[in-house]
């Protein structure tokens, strides 16, 4: 059975637009985050030069260290793409996924894995952080091949072989 969801009746333009620009920090655009992630480790810092070496995420912010390691760390990849690398208890098994359409291919040989073709259509980057984390970049297809049902028919058909 098809699924229906009725969407609240909002002024034109309300809730569906981008947040406005609030400023610049440190060069990067500054807006009310609609979401992120929060990755609570051990070390913010030694997480946050991961993602930066591996992933080009940028550091927008570094708390204040306690006992020599800072308290949070504020990356950004891309807009709406931030994550805070908070100091505490590991909690690994987060999956995070992201899109990277138009930049998959040079993002996976900066990471140094593989895109993997997907049977329902995007290509995905499959990571796993240090801190045991999943996360998932894709990219869409540049061309559909069909209607989505015709698209998870295929993938249905590819998964049972």
């Amino acid at each position: 059975m098809p699924l229906s969801v009725k969407l609240p009746d909002l002024p034109v333009g309300v809730g569906r637009s981008d947040p406005p620009t609030l400023g610049e920090y440190q060069g990067f655009e500054i807006y009310a985050m609609p979401c992120f992630v929060r990755f609570s480790v051990p070390d913010p810092a030694a997480l946050a030069a991961w993602y930066v070496e591996r992933l080009g995420f940028g550091v927008m912010y570094v708390a204040p260290e306690i006992d020599g390691v800072a308290t949070m760390v504020h990356l950004r990849r891309r807009k709406y793409q931030d994550v805070l690398l908070v100091r505490g208890p590991s909690e690994p098994g987060a999956a995070v996924v992201w899109d990277a359409t138009g930049e998959l291919d040079a993002l996976a040989h900066r990471a140094g894995v593989e895109v993997v073709e997907t049977p329902w259509g995007p290509r995905e980057l499959r990571l796993v952080a240090p801190n045991g984390d999943r996360l998932v970049f894709y990219a869409a297809p540049e061309r559909p091949t069909g209607t989505i049902d015709e698209a998870m028919q295929r993938a249905a058909e590819r998964l049972s072989r």
